[in-house]
């Protein structure tokens, strides 16, 4: 974790690729999970081959693989800003990057298939068919003209207390990874809950 705060503070995008020739006769532990930590908090990626490298398909994938590692960062020095309508606030993130004091995500490269999951609460009473306002800030410098450009995302919602009215529009894929990484995310931050013991027989 101290790796990846460093190399995110001193604004250096971590990609790695691993390869392993024979999984079964590695004698060497990798901790992909702590590497792969690093590559999300940097906006980096984490790519794992598997096979002989003197395979052809095995060396034709790892080299599509250098190749996207080397194009896929479309800007750096990325900062991302959430602002939600009166009476409501981000309350979680999930996605690459580290968060700031000021509830900012900063990440050191940020390309086209990056995405951010913002669990938003509400502090006031919300009326049935109220709008709800959203709006997302990509801020980020291009790697060519290095000028710095800001992409502004809106969004209105209409809140609703029906559970049919909420669950007829859903994106119940989204949905479903949402969760899933949410629940990896805390999984990771928060010491597993201990099992209790059951009775003998």
């Amino acid at each position: 974790v101290e790796l990846a705060e460093a190399c995110a503070a001193s604004q250096v995008c971590v990609s790695v690729i691993m390869c392993v020739e024979q999984p079964a006769l590695q004698p060497d532990f990798v901790d992909t999970a702590l590497l792969g930590e690093v590559c999300a908090r940097t906006g980096g990626r984490l790519s794992l081959f598997t096979g002989p490298l003197l395979q052809e398909q095995v060396a034709q994938r790892l080299q599509q693989q250098l190749l996207s590692d080397l194009q896929h960062v479309a800007g750096s020095e990325a900062v991302v800003k959430l602002r939600v309508g009166l009476g409501f606030r981000g309350v979680e993130v999930l996605g690459a990057g580290r968060i700031t004091e000021m509830g900012e995500v900063e990440l050191s490269g940020v390309s086209e298939d990056a995405s951010w999951t913002f669990l938003l609460a509400h502090d006031s009473p919300i009326k049935d068919e109220d709008k709800v306002h959203i709006q997302l800030a990509v801020l980020y410098t291009t790697p060519f003209t290095r000028k710095r450009i800001v992409r502004v995302h809106n969004m209105t919602l209409i809140s609703s207390d029906k559970p049919t009215v909420i669950f007829r529009n859903v994106d119940l894929e989204a949905v479903a990874c949402t969760l899933m990484r949410q629940a990896v995310q805390r999984a990771m931050c928060k010491p597993p809950l201990p099992m209790p013991s059951l009775p003998a027989p």
